[in-house]
C-alpha cells in the first residue's frame, strides 16, 4: 500500500465517512465551522477596509 497514489488513500477515507454516519456529522460540522469562520474573515475585511477608506 505504501506505493499507491495519495489520490487512492483519499477515496478510501471518502468512502469511510459516508459509510460511518458518526464521521460524517463530525465532518460535516467540520465544513460547516470552516465556511462560518471564511464568512467571519470576509466580514472583518470589509469592516478593516471600510474604516481604511473613512480615515
Amino acid at each position: 500500500m505504501k506505493n499507491l497514489p495519495l489520490e487512492f488513500f483519499v477515496q478510501d477515507e471518502i468512502i469511510k465517512i459516508k459509510q460511518d454516519p458518526e464521521r460524517r456529522r463530525g465532518f460535516m460540522k467540520f465544513e460547516l465551522d470552516l465556511m462560518d469562520a471564511r464568512r467571519e474573515e470576509r466580514e472583518e475585511s470589509k469592516q478593516k477596509l471600510v474604516k481604511f477608506l473613512a480615515s
